[in-house]
C-alpha cells in the first residue's frame, strides 16, 4: 500500500538535466510528509520536471493503478479526487503562492483508515521536459517487464502445484493467487487414477505449517474427502487390475486383498508369482511382508474367501521356521 502511494508522489526524482533542454520545462523541488493515524513519517523531498505552463497537480502515477477525477482549476490553485485499485479513494487540494511556490494536502481512505499527505514545492530552475518524459517511458517499460516476469513466476508456481499435486500454492491464503482454472485442473487430476497413484502413499506432515501433499490435504482443497476419492479410484483399479494404482495407496487402504491372496500369498523361490504380478507382489511384500509371505494375516484374509484357515504355528516350531524361511526367500526374489 505504501509503495503505491510513494509511486504516486513526484515521479521526476531521478530525472537528469545535464544536456541542453530540447523541450523547456520547470524544475520543481517537492516535499511530502505523510501522516497515518496521527503518526507522522519523515518528510521526503524529490525533484521533477514539469513542462512550461503545465497546470496539472504535482502528482503522477507511473504504476497506472490510480486515476484523477473531478479536477477543478482556478487562478489560485486546483483540487481533485482520486480513485485507485484496491477500493482506495482520496482527494487533494493545492494553493499557488505566486508562480514559484505551492502548498497543499492530500488524503487517502484505505479500509476505514486514512492517510494524510502534506505537500509543498518550489521552482528551483529549468529542465528538459522531453528527457523527463522519455525517462518516465523507460520507467513504465521497466515496470511492465518486471510485471511480466512476476506473472511468469506465478504461472510456473501454479502449474507446478497441478503437475506435482501439491495444494499449498492453490490455497486462498497463498501469495501466488492462482487463477481458478489451476484449482479445477488440480482437482480433476487428483481424482484420476494417475493422480491417485502419485499421492496415494504420501503421509501427512508431522510439522505444523509444512505441506506434505497427502491425499487428505488435496481432497480438502477440492471440497471432498480422501475416502471418497480412494473408493472411486481403487474400486475401478480392482476391476481393471491396474497394478500401478493398486500398489500406490489402494492395498494399504484395504483394497485388492483377494488379488494379493491369489497371486502373492505363500509364494516362494520355487513357486514365484506370475511374471505379470512379480513387481506388484514385491512391492506388497516390502510394505507388509505378512500380506505376501504366507503369514497369519494373509491366512485370515484367505479364509474369508472360502479357504480353510490354517492352524497358527507356535513360535520356534519347524513350521514357523519354514514360513519365515519362505518369507525371506520371497523378499530376496523381488530384490527388496
Amino acid at each position: 500500500m505504501i509503495r503505491t502511494l510513494v509511486l504516486l508522489c513526484l515521479w521526476g526524482a531521478s530525472v537528469s538535466w545535464a544536456q541542453p533542454p530540447t523541450e523547456p520545462g520547470d524544475l520543481w523541488e517537492d516535499t511530502v510528509e505523510a501522516q497515518m493515524s496521527g503518526m507522522p513519517a519523515r518528510p521526503q523531498t524529490h525533484r521533477r520536471c514539469s513542462p512550461k505552463g503545465n497546470e496539472s497537480a504535482p502528482l503522477s502515477d507511473p504504476s497506472g493503478h490510480c486515476e484523477m477525477l473531478d479536477v477543478r482549476r482556478s487562478a489560485s490553485g486546483m483540487a481533485w479526487k482520486m480513485r485507485c485499485e484496491g477500493n482506495l479513494s482520496g482527494s487533494g487540494e493545492i494553493r499557488y503562492e505566486g508562480r514559484d511556490r505551492y502548498q497543499g494536502a492530500w488524503t487517502m481512505d484505505m479500509a476505514g483508515r486514512s492517510m494524510t499527505m502534506k505537500m509543498s514545492g518550489r521552482r528551483v530552475g529549468e529542465c528538459d521536459a522531453g528527457e523527463a518524459r522519455r525517462q518516465l517511458a523507460a520507467v513504465k517499460q521497466q515496470a511492465a517487464s518486471a510485471q511480466r516476469q512476476a506473472d511468469d513466476v506465478r504461472v510456473m508456481q501454479c502449474k507446478s502445484a497441478v503437475d506435482n499435486l501439491m495444494p499449498q500454492n492453490l490455497r486462498a491464503d497463498s501469495p501466488w493467487q492462482c487463477e481458478p482454472k489451476y484449482k479445477a485442473d488440480f482437482c480433476r487430476r487428483l481424482q484420476s487414477a494417475e493422480g491417485f497413484a502419485l499421492v496415494g502413499n504420501r503421509r501427512p506432515s508431522m510439522v505444523a505449517g509444512i505441506s506434505s501433499g497427502d491425499l487428505k490435504e488435496g481432497a480438502e482443497l477440492c471440497g471432498t474427502s480422501d475416502e471418497a476419492i480412494s473408493t472411486s479410484v481403487c474400486r475401478l483399479a480392482e476391476q481393471q487390475e491396474a497394478l500401478g494404482v493398486l500398489v500406490n495407496g489402494c492395498v494399504s487402504r484395504g483394497y485388492a486383498r483377494a488379488l494379493v491372496v491369489r497371486e502373492c500369498a505363500g509364494r516362494n523361490f520355487s513357486s514365484p508369482p506370475a511374471e505379470k504380478y512379480r513387481e506388484f507382489c514385491g512391492a506388497v511384500a516390502s510394505d507388509d511382508p505378512t500380506l505376501a509371505g504366507g503369514g497369519t494375516r494373509i491366512r485370515k484374509v484367505s479364509s474369508t474367501a472360502g479357504a480353510e484357515p490354517a492352524p497358527a504355528a507356535s513360535e520356534g516350531s519347524p513350521r514357523q521356521e519354514a514360513i519365515e524361511k519362505g518369507r525371506q526367500l520371497l523378499k530376496g526374489l523381488f530384490g527388496r
